[in-house]
């Protein structure tokens, strides 16, 4: 009932589903790109007592899975949230190259492929919540013009724990690896008209060998120590 409750399952399967640009989007030489997409969905909406629950939604590209679920109460007035989003592996490259609006988004000179592990996970409203991320991008691929080119298997992740109550933003720990650099930050930052931020990083000794290789603009000063 559209004044009580709405209870939604769905299950979609495309196979050989092939997307390609037209007219002024079309790229000389390119292929469309080929998929197996799946998506599965239990969705529980009660309008009455403005209530969302999304028991879970999967979304597969090939074989890699990207999983959501959560719930959103008060949407229409004070809304209250806590939900989730994760992936053991999920390869971003293949949405870009179907989606031309996230294509334009992003620098011409970037390129990445392959998959990324990820968890998010939120709960609290828009004035208070917290926020827990964790990326892996170890098994990507990323080259940005000659200032970062990351093989796959090098290490990069980033993780990042923090919490918003009112204009106070509080990062209680956020974590980058990246190769040899061990790198960990905390702080606050104020979000009013005169912004106020104190920060704390620190790192690692960090061992300089491979950077050349990491970001090419070093190789002419072939860092070591």
């Amino acid at each position: 009932s559209l004044d009580q409750k709405i209870v939604s399952r769905a299950a979609v399967d495309l196979q050989d589903l092939r997307l390609e640009a037209t007219g002024a989007e079309e790229t000389v030489g390119s292929k469309p790109v080929s998929l197996h997409c799946t998506i599965e969905e239990n969705l529980v909406l009660e309008a009455a007592a403005e209530k969302l629950v999304l028991e879970s939604l999967e979304v597969a590209v090939n074989g890699d899975r990207l999983l959501i679920e959560g719930v959103v109460e008060s949407f229409r007035t004070n809304p209250r949230w806590e939900g989730k989003v994760w992936s053991e592996g999920f390869r971003p490259d293949l949405l870009v190259a179907i989606v031309p609006a996230a294509a334009k988004a992003l620098p011409g000179e970037l390129n990445f492929e392959g998959p990324l592990a990820m968890r998010l996970e939120s709960a609290g409203t828009r004035e208070a919540f917290d926020l827990k991320a964790h990326l892996d991008l170890e098994g990507m691929k990323i080259e940005y013009q000659d200032l970062f080119r990351k093989a796959s298997g090098g290490k990069f992740s980033i993780g990042c724990e923090a919490d918003k109550k009112g204009e106070r933003v509080t990062v209680k720990d956020l974590e980058l690896l990246l190769h040899t650099l061990a790198l960990n930050a905390s702080g606050e930052l104020t979000l009013s008209e005169t912004p106020h931020i104190g920060f704390l990083i620190e790192t690692n000794p960090i061992v300089l060998e491979g950077w050349d290789t990491l970001c090419p603009s070093f190789a002419p000063y072939a860092p070591e120590g």
